[in-house]
């Protein structure tokens, strides 16, 4: 049982939706275990059917199996099943011996450099050694639900319509509430950080329940915040986000957005982001400007974003234009990268246990 902990402690620093950790693990008998959705942790209009869990439970899957190598063992899983209708979203069982098919091996020093700490990256327009080899080996185990685009240039294409989609959504003054009471609401741990927080702080600690209970009751404060500068500051935080990476990489899927293209954005999105820090580099997601416009072609959306699907729809073609995707494909994921920042360190983000404790 020792090793199953050390294990689950190292897959407990799963990427997720701004830190919202949406699973926990239940032990079914020895080696085998649940892992279970707590849509509580994710109630949020941005997360439409689902669909974002669906992606952060890829993540979780090949932070398992890295895991689980890292130790000697082997993560067999069951049937996954999507997270909308679903508590039991999978099973599975750890067993000696290690997957060498699936490039394991060479995630396993960014695992670890990502459970001792987080830092930012610094400008370089060079990919590293072996990174496009490492998108064609990620593209080719998923073939069929993903392919992986990247350009180390030509980003600057993409900040029109992104900066309007970004000033649209700001503008909206329920989707702010929603999002910030989504991340902070209740978890003590994660007001601790501002990790995943959406907006500089400007000077409000627009992270805390007292903010919250506040803006609730009296939301036009938030016009208030918005007039020192919220919005000007989140348009320069993006354009600062495109022009300083070294390189932009997107998950194209195809045009339904399957479940199984889902999970397999977040699968291999998790182990590039894995390999790239054993190669000293630093990668952050762009998730927001891929998602929702894509997402806005096949689902409900909140009539918020709904009235911006004009700026949406200029987004996705703006992409195409720069990535030149297989005809009709979508955009659902994006990531800029650089390499690591060895000046600047960041504290770990908190994480909850991953195994769920009896009682």
């Amino acid at each position: 049982m020792e090793t199953y902990q050390k294990i689950f402690e190292f897959a407990a620093r799963y990427p997720s939706a701004d830190n919202n950790q949406p699973f926990e693990i239940n032990l079914i008998s020895s080696g085998r275990f649940q892992i279970e959705h707590l849509p509580q942790r994710a109630l949020h209009s941005l997360n439409i059917e689902s669909y974002v869990s669906d992606i952060v439970l890829g993540c979780l899957k090949s932070y398992l199996e890295a895991s689980a190598f890292r130790y000697g063992q082997r993560a067999h899983f069951a049937h996954f099943y999507p997270c909308s209708n679903n508590k039991v979203v999978s099973e599975f069982s750890l067993s000696s011996g290690m997957d060498m098919e699936r490039g394991l091996s060479e995630l396993i020093s960014g695992l670890e450099q990502r459970y001792t700490e987080r830092r930012p990256f610094q400008l370089k327009r060079t990919p590293p050694i072996g990174f496009e080899d490492r998108m064609k080996l990620e593209t080719s185990l998923f073939e069929g639900n993903l392919t992986w685009k990247f350009r180390a240039e030509g980003f600057s294409t993409l900040l029109p319509s992104l900066e309007a989609a970004e000033r649209a959504f700001w503008s909206s003054d329920n989707l702010f509430y929603e999002l910030l009471h989504w991340i902070r609401a209740s978890d003590r741990e994660a007001q601790a950080t501002q990790d995943g927080l959406p907006i500089s702080t400007i000077g409000i600690p627009v992270h805390s329940q007292v903010f919250l209970k506040i803006l609730k009751r009296a939301p036009k404060i938030y016009s208030m915040i918005k007039s020192l500068g919220l919005i000007a500051e989140q348009v320069r935080a993006l354009k600062s986000a495109i022009t300083s990476a070294s390189m932009l990489g997107v998950a194209y899927v195809p045009p339904t957005v399957p479940f199984e293209s889902r999970m397999a954005v977040g699968e291999s999105f998790t182990r590039i982001w894995l390999w790239l820090s054993a190669q000293g580099w630093s990668l952050q997601p762009i998730s927001f400007a891929t998602q929702v416009p894509t997402l806005s072609k096949i689902c409900d959306l909140p009539s918020d974003l709904r009235r911006f699907q004009s700026i949406l729809n200029r987004a996705i073609a703006d992409f195409d234009a720069l990535f030149d995707p297989p005809k009709g494909w979508l955009p659902l994921w994006a990531f800029r990268a650089g390499p690591i920042d060895d000046l600047r360190p960041l504290p770990r983000t908190p994480r909850r246990p991953l195994l769920k404790t009896a009682g």
